[in-house]
């Protein structure tokens, strides 16, 4: 294992990430109490859900590891964990059986009828993302489709669609070493080497005619000498400065000095070398 996969895989320090998202003709995360159309702040910059995130990178590792992804189309989580309460398993069986909820999970606050197992062994996620929020102000454009329903009659019904020119977003994750030591590790290498992975290849699984073109173009992985940290997460999002052109629709990113007992590392960089130690398997796609 390099050296540099090591101190990003390393589960027992704080890691902290600056993501940077690039769309061309997209729609990075729609708004349905705005007919779908892109999530925009009242200053018009447009934004896009941890959720929603979240979900592509656990869907990709699905696709690429072959993972039980929890928030899997037709899954339902009280019926699962009615499920697991039936056969007499706890919040820590369902958190190691499913990979997404393992590493992002939340309080189970509706597990069983008493809570007090629950509330001891605090089952919050290790993995946190928070929202991304464009740098530029996009173009909006519209554009009328045909939905794949049909009316009372029969008959196909049209409705719009609404999708930005360009568009670069930055957003700010953490993993959190401490909560990790307090469930025993539960979370290890392999595990974040899948994640870290998964949040690169994680267009694979967007749906691209319905969303467009919109990628990681960068993230940068902050890594603590300590499992709690060494700075404030702002003061890390601060190091990474992110340079758009509206003109040629480009971007650059310059990143700052480092305080004492952070290294900061660019995970185009690191790529390779996690995928050869943590290598996609093709089987899972059969």
């Amino acid at each position: 294992m390099s050296n540099t996969t090591t101190i990003v895989t390393n589960p027992d320090v704080r890691h902290d990430y600056v993501m940077i998202m690039e769309g061309r003709i997209c729609n990075p995360n729609g708004d349905p109490n705005a007919g779908n159309a892109p999530r925009q702040l009242p200053n018009s910059h447009i934004y896009a859900t941890p959720t929603s995130m979240s979900n592509r990178i656990n869907q990709t590792a699905e696709l690429l590891y072959g993972v039980k992804n929890l928030y899997h189309s037709g899954n339902n989580l009280d019926d699962i964990q009615q499920k697991y309460i039936k056969d007499k398993k706890t919040p820590a069986d369902l958190m190691g059986d499913f990979w997404d909820r393992r590493g992002n999970g939340g309080l189970f606050a509706s597990f069983g009828k008493d809570k007090k197992e629950v509330i001891d062994t605090g089952f919050r996620g290790i993995y946190r993302l928070y929202p991304s929020v464009s740098i530029n102000i996009p173009s909006l454009i519209e554009q009328a489709v045909t939905s794949a329903t049909t009316n009372s009659k029969g008959n196909r019904t049209m409705g719009n669609a609404s999708y930005i020119d360009w568009i670069i977003t930055k957003g700010t994750g953490t993993f959190n070493a401490c909560i990790n030591k307090q469930r025993n590790n539960i979370i290890d290498a392999e595990y974040m080497g899948q994640w870290l992975i998964s949040l690169w290849h994680h267009a694979m699984q967007t749906a691209s005619l319905q969303r467009g073109e919109w990628d990681l173009a960068e993230c940068v992985i902050a890594t603590h000498s300590t499992p709690y940290g060494n700075a404030q997460l702002s003061k890390i999002s601060n190091l990474v400065s992110v340079n758009v052109d509206e003109q040629t629709q480009t971007h650059s990113i310059d990143l700052g000095t480092a305080p004492e007992g952070v290294t900061l590392t660019r995970l185009s960089e690191a790529i390779a070398g996690l995928q050869t130690q943590y290598p996609p398997s093709v089987n899972n796609l059969t």
